[in-house]
């Protein structure tokens, strides 16, 4: 899944008028960077790096367990 487009959003907050409008357009954005964050940490996940480093503290842990 690509990272969604945040650029429309940002311009729809520099064109809003009014507090009701600013709002819903800046509530847009902190959503869609949200859902962009999740994106990226599921790509992280997923690529094996945080696995890995999970799997290993882990198997550090249960060492220190046995000793």
């Amino acid at each position: 899944m690509d990272f969604l487009d945040i650029d429309d959003s940002v311009e729809e907050v520099r064109r809003a008028d009014g507090f009701a409008a600013t709002t819903t357009a800046a509530a847009k954005v902190v959503g869609i960077a949200a859902i962009n964050g999740i994106i990226f940490a599921g790509k992280e996940i997923f690529s094996g790096r945080v696995t890995t480093a999970i799997s290993e503290a882990v198997e550090r842990e249960k060492e220190k367990l046995k000793k």
